[in-house]
């Protein structure tokens, strides 16, 4: 299963910051299904970008040449991820609020 850290860590972030924007919109029951078939083509190697699965099925199907602590260190870079895609869309929707009086 060849896969690269970079596009495992920015898609934890984008896929945590596009459900985060929708949770605050009450849309997250759409939104998480949308944003995960919107990267089907390449979510399923990573995961569908979520550190445990990605955990659980690179070490069941290790790579050759793809050392352990590889693998180990981009499921922890890909929850930190996840962590700044959620702080980033909280501070983006706190700084813009929607105005209610219209």
């Amino acid at each position: 299963m060849p896969w690269r850290i970079e596009i495992a860590l920015g898609g934890s972030f984008g896929v945590a910051y596009v459900t985060c924007m929708a949770r605050q919109r009450r849309r997250a029951w759409a939104a998480y299904p949308l944003a995960v078939l919107a990267l089907l083509w390449i979510a399923p190697f990573y995961g569908f970008f979520s550190a445990p699965l990605f955990l659980g099925v690179s070490m069941n199907t290790m790579c050759p040449g793809r050392p352990i602590v590889s693998v180990v260190l981009t499921a922890l870079g890909m929850r930190v991820g996840e962590q700044v895609g959620l702080a980033a869309a909280g501070w983006i929707s706190g700084a813009f609020p929607r105005r209610e009086d219209g």
